[in-house]
């Protein structure tokens, strides 16, 4: 038994209690305060230091982000100047043919607000493929765009042409054709790579994720690390079902062999929508600036984003998750997506208690989140979105849609289910990553409304910290059904824990996105000291 005493250790409980210690044994809390005084055991003194629930990231890609930098470092530039000159670096050495692939580059956060064009591309690098690929929509080079059947495109994908009719280079929900272009592995395998990232997320106080898209094979990758004593991060996973032999794609998730404290699919999903950071959310209202800034020509001014999965399919997959008794999510950034989300939620009907989730939900109104209480659907957020892209949103989105961005306070008092994440998708730094998983970030930025620029944009929607919190811990074990297992620390339940080097409570606001943790524990063991 191990006893951590002379703590600020804030439970998080139902009554928010705040004790001086716990008792830990075979991997659970088995006392706290008084009741610890008179136990035996090994004592760890906390030396007063403020001690938080082991915290929950509800939405990020851990197989993308493992393998983007198992290798070596993944650039993704914030300029086009920038852009053009490490692509005349990569064409001086690569052979003539080999692709060059930019993941994860945005317009939106690109200084020039814009994609390279298909002539500047050309201009460097005439010899080479190249995309610059903003997952949600593409900016390709002549090069590139011979080697693609553009008549045969993945579902929801489009081709822009300008006003005469001529390639741009750009495509629209294209991104299964350049995924496996991206860099691979080449010196480290895949339970080494995830492994590795799983200790970053200890480092800022990450215990347990919800994987955003995963596959059989990643899955069986990470209880392989379990079964080595190696996993360092509760996992819970979401699959896309195929379009055809679902029966014996439910089969074989039955079939997995998973250790239930530490992996657990939980999730079908569908996208429903494009991203905000390449004009192509499903939104409620047209974009505004979408050729200057996305390159989205001929797409006339009613254009609000791209409508990827239709209802149909929608309730099917919804009514193929209660029938197998898990949970439904889907990817909906605007609030056009959302809608079309609801809709299918109505129309299947029986959903209270089954915890289905709309992802993102970047852009929300009252009546919205009025609808997702109604149907019982939780919102997994990420602050990151609003860190990152809340000065810039008011450039491409009327001032009607700018102001639905991550209304936190509305939400919250509201009582409809949220919880908080990142949706980190790939480099492994947890600032310059994309996005930021840092989850004091995302903290101080629920708390302050405060974006990367310094400002603070409708800081009417701010919570308090302890709210704040909640959707790191307690809310979000409850929006995998582990509310039971962690997310609080109280008897029974697995000690899952972080040791801040400041007190979170009562720091000043700007000195919460600074809160490191100098211990991290996962089932009573230590997995970061700083």
């Amino acid at each position: 038994m191990t006893i951590y005493e002379n703590g600020k250790i804030h439970t998080m409980d139902d009554s928010l209690a705040v004790v001086d210690s716990i008792a830990v044994q075979g991997g659970k809390i088995v006392a706290r305060g008084a009741e610890t005084q008179l136990l035996e055991g090994d004592r760890v003194d906390l030396g007063g230091k403020t001690v938080i629930p082991g915290l929950i990231d509800t939405h990020l890609h851990l197989f993308t982000s493992a393998e983007s930098e198992a290798d070596g470092e993944l650039v993704i530039p914030t300029s086009i100047s920038e852009l053009l000159t490490h692509l005349a670096e990569q064409v001086k050495t690569l052979p003539k043919g080999e692709w060059v692939v930019y993941k994860n580059t945005y317009p939106l956060r690109i200084d020039e607000l814009r994609y390279p064009t298909l002539a500047e591309l050309d201009a460097v690098a005439p010899d080479h493929p190249v995309a610059v690929d903003g997952y949600y929509s593409q900016q390709l080079n002549s090069c590139a765009l011979g080697k693609i059947d553009l008549d045969h495109l993945p579902m929801g994908g489009k081709v822009v042409r300008d006003e005469a009719g001529n390639l741009t280079g750009v495509l629209c929900n294209c991104n299964s054709v350049f995924a496996p272009l991206a860099a691979k592995r080449e010196h480290c395998s895949l339970e080494d790579a995830i492994a590795g990232l799983m200790q970053e997320y200890n480092r800022v106080g990450i215990t347990a994720a919800i994987e955003g898209i995963g596959n059989f094979g990643e899955i069986e990758a990470v209880q392989s690390l379990c079964d080595a004593n190696r996993q360092t991060v509760r996992m819970r996973y979401t699959l896309i079902p195929p379009l055809t032999d679902r029966e014996a794609f439910l089969e074989k998730i039955k079939a997995l062999r998973l250790d239930p404290e530490f992996g657990a699919v939980r999730f079908l999903k569908n996208v429903v929508d494009g991203g905000i950071l390449t004009g192509t959310s499903l939104m409620q209202a047209p974009f505004c600036n979408k050729e200057e800034i996305f390159g989205l020509h001929g797409m006339g001014d009613a254009w609000c984003g791209n409508h990827v999965t239709k209802h149909d399919l929608l309730v099917d997959t919804i009514k193929l998750a209660q029938s197998a008794g898990l949970q439904h999510a889907a990817h909906c950034v605007g609030d056009g997506a959302v809608d079309a989300l609801l809709k299918a939620y109505e129309e299947v009907g029986d959903t209270e208690g089954r915890r289905h989730a709309v992802l993102h939900g970047d852009f929300l109104d009252d009546a919205l989140i009025r609808r997702a209480k109604a149907v019982d659907a939780q919102i997994l957020f990420q602050p990151a979105w609003h860190y990152m892209d809340a000065p810039n949103v008011g450039k491409i989105l009327p001032e009607t849609e700018a102001e639905k961005l991550q209304p936190y306070r509305k939400m919250l008092d509201s009582g409809v289910k949220v919880a908080a994440g990142s949706d980190h998708m790939v480099k492994w730094d947890e600032r310059s990553s994309c996005n930021p998983y840092d989850p004091f970030l995302g903290l101080y930025n629920m708390v302050t409304c405060r974006a990367r620029d310094g400002k603070a944009y409708r800081p009417e929607q701010a919570v308090t910290r302890e709210e704040a919190l909640l959707c790191y811990t307690r809310y979000a074990a409850r929006a995998s059904f582990d509310e039971n297992l962690y997310g609080s620390l109280e008897v029974g339940k697995q000690a899952d824990f972080v040791v801040l080097d400041c007190d979170y409570f009562t720091c000043e606001d700007e000195r919460i996105a600074e809160i490191r943790p100098t211990m991290t524990v996962v089932g009573g063991k230590v997995v970061y000291r700083a």
